[in-house]
């Protein structure tokens, strides 16, 4: 009993400490191959607030139906979608494949759950455009997912589909399920404060994020 109360204050000292930080993010770089056969493909788009954005590879369709976006989970890159893309690929779709902000070998070096990348999906929607007149959806799954549902609700104009893959309904409640989950406390004061210290180092409201909140705004078909 008493080493399992010395783990849990021992984890949630270190948690304490370390989580403020946790939205600076140290995250695995894409395959060099993949960013070596497709370097012809490759796209940096600059963001609203100056920050390079996503390293991003476009794999066109011969005759494309529609423009997919893929956008991979925390502490992931593109690759995660890669075969998938591909594949769409050969089925006629443009596949857009993305690195979050913080990601990969795109720029920041922070991620905001989608406060900010909600924004730099409009700059894409808007690359793409450039390109086609043909539909845009989103892809994502886990925090791709939340950027996704944060980024159909917000600009309904510019998306035409989404799917969206295992992910989290606010900041807030993520942030305390796996608080408590690795702590065993149930306190969401404490969880609460880690979030908006973070929020703080970072500049983003987390309050804001609420890919819940945003599905109500959604106008276009989605698949959950």
């Amino acid at each position: 009993m008493k080493r399992k109360l010395f783990k849990t204050l021992l984890i949630s000292g270190l948690l304490i400490l370390l989580l403020p930080l946790t939205t600076v993010v140290v995250l695995r770089k894409p395959n060099p191959k993949l960013l070596t056969n497709h370097q012809q493909n490759q796209v940096f788009l600059p963001t609203e607030d100056g920050k390079a954005l996503m390293g991003c590879v476009f794999l066109p369709a011969e005759q494309p139906k529609a423009n997919i976006i893929f956008l991979h989970g925390i502490r992931g890159n593109y690759g995660h979608f890669y075969k998938t893309a591909q594949d769409f690929q050969q089925r006629g779709y443009n596949c857009m494949l993305v690195n979050l902000r913080g990601h990969g070998n795109s720029g920041d070096l922070t991620t905001s759950y989608g406060f900010r990348e909600k924004h730099d999906m409009n700059e894409i929607a808007s690359f793409l455009a450039t390109k086609n007149d043909l539909p845009t959806g989103i892809w994502g799954t886990s925090l791709g997912g939340a950027v996704g549902l944060q980024a159909l609700g917000e600009y309904p104009d510019e998306f035409a589909f989404g799917v969206i893959e295992s992910t989290f309904t606010t900041l807030h409640e993520v942030v305390f399920d796996y608080f408590s989950k690795f702590t065993t406390i149930q306190n969401k004061n404490i969880s609460n404060w880690l979030i908006n210290t973070a929020a703080t180092y970072t500049a983003f409201d987390p309050v804001a994020v609420q890919p819940e909140r945003s599905a109500k705004h959604i106008q276009c078909p989605v698949f959950m």
